[in-house]
């Protein structure tokens, strides 16, 4: 009962922080003279240019720390997760075809606040006793408002450690225990603990490897899955050629209202579609949450405007290819859409999508691994969050304890209803938003001189 009451309040919050992040971006984006349009493929190029090869040097010797393109691997990994399937399948549902639309907006957007945030972090870092870089929103706080705003920090970090065991732990290990029980087409309780156990095992074993373990770990994962996921995306699209371009006319003409009945009778609002749009993709690419720049703190490198590119980079391949290749494949494959339905399975929408080519058989099996490989990576990316706020709270001696009580999570995530768990989680991120934010605002006039003097 209490739950239910929530909801509507949850639903106000959301949408009141996707518009705080959404208004950001524009601000941004006006005051860098739209930098992430002019550099969008500068920000390529960085990735392609060899410095995952080999570390950059710094101007008084070797930096220490890990690669920047296996940083922004990491934060890849925190980022891409089950949203970018099952959570655009729900946004074509809940506001559709012109959802996509907004989604790309808020992607665009969202590039600016990333690059802003990661150039910030890096300014703001500092290293910790064992000589590695850290940074982040809270780093930013203590460094750049001052020690004043201290307590602001400090929950901050609270929020993302909260945020690390309830959202990135137990709900994205339920998520793999919910794709092992389709799967095997069961409902057994040891179907789904043994999903759970296996993927504590596996998160575990990188987790304490420490911030190297996961960066290597997610260097070679997550370019690895989020290629085979397109390249199958792909080849759902293109054998619906025919298919392709009413698609996209029809994600513009419905995002502007041009057409404002499709398939079922069901009518969707500008209004409608710009809400659902902004808010799945907001928090599918995580611009404003204050979380990736921790990763791309620890990059080993002094051009901080390279690691910021890097950032635009990561919301590209995150909201305009991961999230349009997975709506693509569901409008041009033809089948029913339940628009405005309730209780829609946004994974089953997509199985049935993929199945239209590969079958039943092969599409479960297909989006099973990719739903495993998506929440693996979310997880180990969002526990080196977790690590770097516990240290900044309570010192290196909590790490291991966190990493202990986030193991113990995943195991349980599983097994246990994740309808609060999911609620809990969903809050601290939004929290971790309202704080962040306004933080990067507040510092932003420091990083947009960089930006705008980049030649």
């Amino acid at each position: 009962m209490f739950f239910e009451r929530c909801v509507p309040f949850m639903e106000i919050f959301t949408l009141a922080v996707s518009v705080l992040l959404l208004s950001s971006g524009a601000y941004l984006t006006v005051k860098t003279r739209f930098f992430q349009f002019r550099h969008l493929f500068t920000s390529f190029r960085c990735i392609l240019s060899g410095i995952s090869r080999k570390r950059s040097r710094c101007s008084s010797g070797r930096c220490d720390g890990v690669s920047p393109v296996k940083a922004l691997a990491a934060a890849l990994g925190g980022s891409i997760g089950t949203a970018n399937i099952a959570g655009v399948a729900l946004a074509l549902v809940m506001g559709g075809p012109g959802a996509i639309f907004w989604m790309w907006v808020s992607g665009f957007l969202g590039m600016a606040v990333k690059c802003v945030e990661i150039v910030l972090a890096l300014k703001y870092r500092q290293k910790n006793a064992n000589g590695e870089w850290v940074g982040g929103t809270m780093y930013c706080i203590m460094n750049g408002l001052g020690r004043g705003a201290m307590p602001i920090a400090r929950l901050f970090a609270l929020f993302c450690m909260l945020s690390t065991v309830f959202g990135g732990g137990m709900i994205q290990s339920n998520t793999i225990a919910s794709g092992a029980l389709a799967l095997f087409n069961s409902d057994s309780l040891f179907v789904a603990a043994a999903a759970s156990v296996v993927s504590a095992a596996i998160c575990g074993i990188i987790i304490f490897k420490g911030t190297t373990g996961i960066m290597n770990f997610a260097s070679c994962t997550v370019p690895l899955m989020g290629i085979l996921y397109v390249l199958a995306g792909t080849i759902i699209i293109f054998s619906n050629a025919g298919l392709i371009l009413p698609s996209l006319q029809s994600i513009i003409k419905e995002a502007f209202g041009l057409r404002s009945v499709i398939g079922g009778g069901v009518g969707f609002g500008v209004l409608r579609a710009m809400r659902v749009g902004f808010v799945k993709g907001t928090f599918s690419n995580e611009a404003g949450i204050g979380s990736a720049p921790m990763a791309h703190a620890a990059a080993a490198t002094n051009d901080t405007l390279k690691q910021g590119m890097l950032g635009i980079a990561e919301v590209f391949i995150d909201t305009i290819l991961i999230c349009t290749v997975t709506a693509l494949v569901i409008l041009c494959s033809g089948i029913a859409i339940p628009y405005g339905g309730a209780n829609v399975s946004g994974m089953l929408l997509a199985k049935n999508a993929f199945a239209t080519v590969f079958g039943n058989t092969a599409s479960g099996v297909f989006l099973s691994v990719s739903v495993f490989l998506f929440a693996i990576t979310s997880i180990v990316g969002w526990s080196l969050y977790g690590q770097k706020c516990a240290e900044f709270l309570f010192g290196q001696r909590a790490i291991a304890p966190f990493r202990t009580v986030l193991v113990i999570a995943i195991a349980l995530g599983g097994v246990i209803s994740v309808d609060y768990v999911w609620a809990f989680g969903e809050a601290c991120n939004l929290l971790m938003a309202v704080l962040s934010m306004p933080v990067t605002l507040l510092l932003s006039d420091r990083a947009i001189k960089l930006l705008n003097h980049y030649r």
